[in-house]
């Protein structure tokens, strides 16, 4: 670790209380997200689409103007091309809360269609404060939480350094702050589901989570963690007890889901353009975008001339499953935090080398 980052804890420790120290460092990383946020972003005065803080921009405008059973359905006042919401519903939740918001502070920047491509200065410095209000509301206290699980073993000055460096992670601050995303939201949702099923309250961890995929399908990457981390942890006590917890737990989790979907459930055709539009498997693989296992191979083998796209997509599941079973193994077996922590990030990787769920 640079000794620069322990000089600043050891620094702050010899004028403050622990709590004190923890609240500066995370004025200290809220700072460098709003540097992050006054720099440039993609697509800025760049027509048709304008980029990222449009669409995010777009996507309030269409929450707050249009019934939820037409978010994601084309129609003449949602066009498929220009920003079609291919978030989850919890996503486009949190997009018509903002967009309220929007509404009451800039009503101009709410105006179905005749609001396209709108770049107000001050409307800009809105769309940064509410994704510092997720990092912060949300990723920032479960971090905290998590930290206090895993950071006890450590000293003061090694605790809250560790802190420090998780926080100031650069691709979270650059993708969020600098391209106005909003992944600290997911990133703390399953930062607290961890925390709960480390906690031992399964239940709650398991409909924490579920909130997480609804929010981004990203949050599919962590799932089978969960899923074994959860039936191992239930199934340790082979009783009628456990049998009956992991039916509540199961029942949380489509509860949760169900409710969430709503809008959508009782038609088939809704359902069913919400689905394309969160799992977009017509899109193909991602060969030339991401950089992963089909990104690399295609320099050498164009699966395209071999394999027809519903092929593919069946290899991809099927090499995520194969790579995901040993650690899916050791966590059903010992469904302890410390090992919770290596089979979240290599069933992740599994998931990100073979399956593309952005």
């Amino acid at each position: 670790m640079s000794d620069s980052i322990l000089n600043l804890i050891n620094t702050l420790r010899q004028y403050l209380d622990s709590k004190t120290c923890l609240l500066t460092i995370s004025l200290i990383c809220i700072f460098f997200r709003i540097l992050v946020g006054l720099g440039p972003y993609s697509g800025y005065k760049q027509s048709p689409k304008y980029g990222d803080y449009e669409a995010q921009r777009h996507w309030m405008e269409l929450t707050v103007n249009l019934n939820p059973k037409e978010w994601y359905v084309q129609t003449l006042d949602n066009s498929f091309d220009y920003w079609r919401i291919d978030y989850p519903p919890l996503s486009a939740y949190v997009s018509l809360i903002f967009g309220y918001i929007s509404q009451y502070l800039d009503p101009q920047s709410m105006i179905l269609f005749y609001s396209r491509g709108y770049e107000d200065y001050n409307h800009k410095i809105f769309m940064r404060m509410s994704v510092i209000a997720c990092d912060v509301l949300v990723f920032f206290t479960s971090l905290y939480k998590v930290y206090q699980i895993e950071m006890q073993k450590y000293g003061f000055t090694t605790r809250n350094a560790l802190f420090f460096v998780a926080l100031m992670c650069p691709p979270l601050i650059l993708i969020d702050h600098g391209h106005f995303q909003y992944n600290c939201f997911l990133h703390g949702l399953t930062l607290w589901a961890i925390y709960f099923c480390c906690k031992g309250q399964v239940l709650v961890g398991g409909i924490i989570f579920t909130l997480g995929i609804n929010f981004k399908q990203m949050g599919l990457y962590y799932a089978l963690s969960f899923f074994s981390f959860i039936l191992g942890y239930l199934s340790f006590d082979s009783g009628f007890k456990s049998r009956v917890l992991i039916i509540f737990v199961g029942f949380g989790v489509i509860l949760t889901t169900v409710i969430l979907w709503i809008p959508w459930i009782t038609n088939g055709y809704l359902l069913q353009q919400l689905i394309e539009a969160i799992f977009p498997i017509n899109r193909g693989l991602y060969q030339l975008k991401v950089a992963n296992f089909w990104c690399f191979s295609n320099i050498f083998i164009k699966w395209n001339n071999y394999f027809n796209q519903q092929t593919l997509v069946y290899i991809s599941i099927f090499l995520t499953l194969i790579l995901s079973l040993p650690s899916m193994f050791v966590i059903l077996n010992r469904p302890k935090f410390k090992y919770m922590r290596f089979c979240l990030f290599n069933i992740s990787m599994s998931f990100f080398f073979f399956v593309s769920c952005t």
